[in-house]
């Protein structure tokens, strides 16, 4: 598959979606990490790509927990009805 066709990056954000959703439900990359099977790096990865593509940031990254921006409670809104 062409990495640069559609279908292809449809499906990487689809991963990413999945992912950002997951480590809204748990809040702790570490452990979202664990559940999903990814490395650490991964999982950023994954909300990186996110931001990146969508042009926001979700995650207010000075705190600990993790705590969405309003930004990224809007755009988890969105993300529940993707994954349906």
């Amino acid at each position: 598959m062409n990495p640069t066709s559609g279908r292809f990056v449809q499906q990487g954000l689809i991963k990413s979606i999945d992912v950002f959703d997951a480590l809204v439900e748990t809040g702790k990359t570490t452990i979202e990490a664990e559940v999903m099977g990814l490395s650490q790096s991964a999982v950023s990865q994954h909300l990186a790509l996110l931001e990146r593509t969508f042009d926001v940031t979700i995650f207010d990254r000075s705190v600990r927990p993790l705590q969405l921006t309003q930004t990224g409670t809007l755009f988890h809104r969105q993300a529940l009805r993707i994954l349906g």
